[in-house]
């Protein structure tokens, strides 16, 4: 398995960071990996238009809930990203 991103980067956060429901992000603005969004999405459905649904359904779910998302696409994607961009 290949991951993507900053090794150990989730040890540092859980340390100290903490979960909170999403009601919490209400009237916030949250920037959002597109990227990642995208490889998971596909990993799951292929590249078919479940793709794009699930996507689409998860930026319903924030809107509904007060959340502003912001897609974030940054730089050259790696070639395992490729595939879906």
């Amino acid at each position: 398995i290949t991951y993507m991103g900053i090794a150990y980067l989730w040890d540092l956060l859980l340390a100290c960071g903490k979960r909170v429901p999403l009601e919490f992000l209400k009237g916030k603005v949250l920037a959002i990996d597109a990227s990642i969004w995208i490889v998971r999405a596909d990993a799951v459905f292929g590249n078919t238009t479940l793709t794009i649904r699930s996507i689409f359904s998860k930026i319903i779910t924030l809107m509904k809930i007060g959340v502003k998302p912001i897609f974030v696409f940054d730089g050259t994607p790696p070639s395992i990203k490729r595939n879906c961009l």
